[in-house]
């Protein structure tokens, strides 16, 4: 049982260390986040909520490493934000002509042109 109280202990002490290198390396992003949305209340909900400041994070480090031709450490960073983007289920359920359809004036469904394969001359 101690064992796994020092362990989630550890884990907390490397976050805290993450958000304040993060913090320090990326002030003027977080900044600029919080001046320009209005529903942010404060320095630490941009910084630990905001997926975009963690897609930013995540393409710097990985691009540190890529200009330093370590690709495959490069890659796994890059993988990894990659599969820890959230995902909305119900938009990507959505087919486009539903989405059209929602944003023109009428309630009628948008008609999509087909594509017609070009005859050989």
């Amino acid at each position: 049982m101690s064992f796994l109280i020092n362990l989630i202990f550890i884990l907390f002490v490397l976050f805290i260390i993450k958000m304040i290198l993060i913090a320090v390396f990326f002030h003027d992003e977080i900044k600029e986040a919080r001046k320009k949305d209005p529903a942010a209340k404060n320095f630490l909900e941009v910084l630990i909520l905001y997926h975009g400041l963690h897609a930013l994070v995540n393409f710097r480090i990985a691009h540190f490493f890529y200009k330093r031709r370590l690709f495959f450490l490069a890659r796994l960073i890059s993988q990894a934000a990659y599969a820890s983007r959230p995902r909305n289920r119900s938009m990507m359920r959505r087919t486009w002509r539903n989405l059209a359809s929602e944003y023109c004036a009428s309630s009628e469904p948008v008609s999509v042109p087909s594509v017609q394969a070009r005859s050989s001359d």
